[in-house]
């Protein structure tokens, strides 16, 4: 919370008489009241500044053939929350002359992406935000850590294509709603193409028996998920991988209540 002007005025008044009595002198008491005052319209325009929004240009760069790509208009929502003004937001395609020049300028390898311009770094706050995603030069950000799908800059190749196969049981009404491993999921990245199906279902049976499937919900997750480094460096701790596809399993536990089909029990882990 920032403090307010009138106590900020205070406490420096009450300084400055104090030194005033103190030194007994009407002269010096003037001299410190001034710079008591001086110092308070410091401390307001600094509050003031900090306050400020960034004023913000920003452009996005794009594939018209992508249309599953992962989605940078999240990303800019996001940055209306933090302080930031945003003037300008235009979209350019990848075909476009100036989106290739800014590929070539910036040395940018997947698309979409994000490009701002302006005061970036008018605060450690924001610049520290930033730097986690991308790069700062001088008064430019450019986005380089996204989500899955994208496109490859130099070829138009699309990589990190992901299916997620989500296993609930509509005759459990205890347990967990499976349908939040798709927030889960896009934490890491991921924006894979989603289906739900019931565990009475044949192709939820077919899974089942394939991947030796027991607790559920759960999810199988396939295609190029090895585009994924963050979500691969945590799946050893709560899934298996079974011909090249990720089966939540141990991890089961840990999202709440659960069945187990080989007792058929409902079993809540809290209790």
């Amino acid at each position: 919370m920032e403090p307010s002007e009138n106590k900020v005025t205070v406490n420096f008044w009450l300084l400055a008489v104090f030194f005033a009595v103190v030194l007994g002198s009407a002269g010096l008491g003037g001299l410190y009241l001034t710079r008591a005052n001086s110092m308070i319209k410091d401390r307001i325009a600094a509050n003031k500044e900090t306050a400020r929004p960034a004023n913000i240009d920003a452009i996005t760069i794009s594939d018209k053939n992508c249309p599953e790509c992962f989605d940078v208009a999240l990303i800019l929502a996001n940055l209306k929350n933090a302080n930031i003004k945003l003037n300008t937001s235009r979209a350019v395609d990848r075909s476009e002359e100036e989106a290739k020049t800014l590929i070539n300028k910036y040395a940018i390898e997947k698309l979409p992406t994000l490009i701002l311009r302006g005061e970036v770094q008018k605060d450690d706050s924001l610049k520290a935000a930033l730097l986690q995603a991308g790069d700062i030069d001088g008064d430019t950000f450019v986005l380089r850590q996204i989500g899955g799908p994208y496109v490859v800059a130099a070829t138009g190749e699309i990589k990190g294509q992901t299916e997620l196969t989500l296993i609930g049981d509509s005759t459990c009404d205890k347990c967990y709603d499976v349908r939040q491993h798709q927030s889960i999921l896009f934490r890491f990245g991921l924006s894979p193409k989603t289906k739900v199906v019931d565990v009475n279902s044949s192709e939820a049976k077919a899974l089942m028996a394939k991947y030796k499937i027991f607790l559920i919900p759960t999810f199988v997750l396939t295609g190029e998920v090895k585009e994924y480094p963050a979500f691969l460096k945590i799946w050893p701790q709560v899934g298996a991988v079974k011909n090249n596809a990720y089966i939540f399993t141990q991890g089961v536990p840990s999202m709440g209540v659960y069945k187990d089909l080989k007792t058929g029990k409902v079993i809540n882990p809290a209790d």
